[in-house]
């Protein structure tokens, strides 16, 4: 029988991808054909990728993420953007006993073991681009967030997220740029991994990682503004105002090298630092409420974002 020499089991006719295949690494789903009508149950497949023939997590899929076909014979699970990422990867996916049950008889059906449904995923080229930084967002349950900085950067900058009624932190993370001739994801496709994996934690490793599973579901990973792009006609300005200061004392000095020239750049400088703090006071006093930096217990960075 064809469908148990491949998978040790009588139920599967075929799979899409078929098993030793090399797939893209943008499939949006996968199949599984059976000889029998079935229906969905209480299992789950699980996506691994292989690393030094070591099994590490990928996605959880559970029949939420299923559909299947009219004439009950195949399912149809959809796949996370990030879970095949990693091109040029092996992967392979478990399916559980009593993930469906015969349609007829009601009866749990076995499911794939590891290691049997296996494949490739093609090489795809990573493209240059620019480090980029982003924030995340902690749940308020969120006390203490251990995360090593040998995956993701952090620049130690937090801040208090207004747009929600609880007190609610966001992080900043840095991802590093990439070129093509290395071997690691494009800083986009990190970026976007990231987003979707937080986006659909309980799906992904991220839900059970003890510090991860803090992150807020609904925010996602955000991209921080390129500053100087946002600001950069308000900083020109400002180095002009300045400098227009500094040519009118080297100008009042010249004239008169004996009066208190000193006086027309600090009162410059005063007047500028006046309209800074009225501005700083009505935009974004709130962002540090009595002046105090976001502290958290033995706050370390340790994101099980990567393997």
């Amino acid at each position: 029988d064809k469908g148990y020499l491949n998978f040790n089991n009588f139920n599967v006719e075929s799979t899409d991808p078929t098993i030793n295949s090399t797939i893209s690494p943008d499939i949006q789903n996968v199949k599984i054909n059976f000889y029998g009508p079935v229906e969905l149950s209480d299992g789950n497949l699980t996506i691994y990728q292989l690393i030094d023939n070591q099994p590490y997590l990928r996605q959880y899929i559970t029949k939420s993420s299923c559909t299947v076909s009219i004439d009950g014979k195949t399912v149809i699970a959809k796949i996370l953007d990030s879970t095949f990422s990693v091109s040029g990867g092996i992967y392979y996916i478990k399916m559980d006993n009593n993930f469906v049950r015969d349609k007829t008889y009601k009866e749990s059906l076995l499911g794939i073991r590891d290691n049997i449904w296996s494949f490739n995923v093609k090489q795809k080229e990573v493209p240059f681009a620019p480090s980029m930084n982003g924030l995340l967002r902690l749940t308020p349950d969120a006390k203490a967030i251990p995360v090593p900085r040998s995956r993701l950067t952090s620049d130690e900058k937090n801040q208090l997220d207004l747009s929600v009624n609880e007190k609610q932190y966001l992080i900043s993370i840095g991802v590093e740029e990439t070129r093509v001739d290395n071997d690691y994801l494009s800083v986009e496709t990190v970026f976007n991994n990231i987003n979707t994996m937080v986006k659909s934690k309980d799906l992904t490793l991220i839900n059970d990682g003890q510090a991860s599973k803090y992150l807020d579901q609904s925010y996602g990973f955000i991209r921080t503004l390129d500053l100087w792009k946002t600001y950069k006609y308000k900083l020109l300005s400002i180095f002009l105002i300045i400098g227009l200061l500094i040519v009118l004392f080297f100008f009042a000095r010249r004239r008169n090298s004996n009066g208190n020239n000193i006086a027309i750049l600090q009162l410059g400088l005063i007047i500028f630092d006046l309209v800074i703090d009225i501005t700083f006071v009505n935009y974004n006093a709130k962002d540090v409420p009595v002046l105090y930096f976001p502290r958290y217990d033995n706050f370390n960075f340790h994101l099980l974002f990567f393997h």
